[in-house]
């Protein structure tokens, strides 16, 4: 089987255009990790002018090593760091420079790899997504997550969570009124079908929301 890296190469080469090497964020702290929380986003916020393959994961490891979140980047990322921290802790800590350590359990990747500026409709990403889940599927395997986080993707990879962890057999539950329309399966992995991180909710309900899942998984599967 063909590694992500492998696959991206491949995408490389058929479309010159820049790519985004994504997927886990610190890899001593990770493989190491009891959380090894996964969140699937839809797309970078960067321009697609150039062919180089850009490893955003160096962008993340500055961030925690500076305590800081680069300033066009907080509107989505703020709210995730906070909810991924909620998890690791098992509290909610408003500050971002605090939980940014928590971020090392984490690998984040991106539904479509090449550079969408963050403005792609969901028909694009689907698209998209038809084009790279052989990226996406190796990514899965290869970080063999216990957490997927489906920030505003699940309709669109849903047909590969289905695949790969069987989701319809799984214990779904739907999150109280503080969080409407999302739900999450809890199975040998948790499966949270969520609010993309950039959604106008106020970041505790967002954080809590997330905590409150991992703790129902918890009771449910003893973790």
């Amino acid at each position: 089987m063909e590694t992500s890296t492998e696959l991206l190469e491949q995408l490389k080469k058929s479309q010159s255009r820049r790519l985004v090497k994504d997927g886990i964020i610190d890899d001593e702290t990770f493989v190491k990790s009891p959380f090894r929380i996964l969140v699937v986003l839809k797309e970078v916020n960067l321009g697609d002018n150039t062919e180089e393959i850009r490893p955003i994961n160096k962008i993340f490891q500055k961030w925690i090593t500076r305590r800081k979140v680069d300033n066009n980047w907080g509107k989505t990322y703020n709210r995730l760091i906070l909810g991924v921290n909620s998890i690791v802790t098992g509290e909610y800590n408003p500050s971002v420079q605090e939980s940014l350590i928590s971020f090392r359990h984490c690998a984040v990747v991106n539904v479509n790899k090449f550079g969408g500026g963050a403005q792609s409709k969901i028909k694009t990403l689907k698209a998209h997504y038809g084009v790279q889940k052989d990226i996406l599927r190796a990514q899965l395997d290869e970080i063999n997550p216990n957490i997927v986080i489906c920030g505003g993707t699940y309709d669109i990879i849903h047909p590969l969570l289905k695949e790969k962890y069987n989701i319809a057999n799984l214990k779904k539950v739907y999150f109280d009124k503080t969080i409407p329309k999302k739900s999450f399966w809890m199975g040998d992995q948790l499966i949270i079908k969520y609010f993309h991180p950039g959604y106008a909710i106020r970041n505790d309900f967002y954080a809590l929301g997330l905590l409150s899942a991992y703790r129902s998984w918890q009771s449910e599967v003893g973790k």
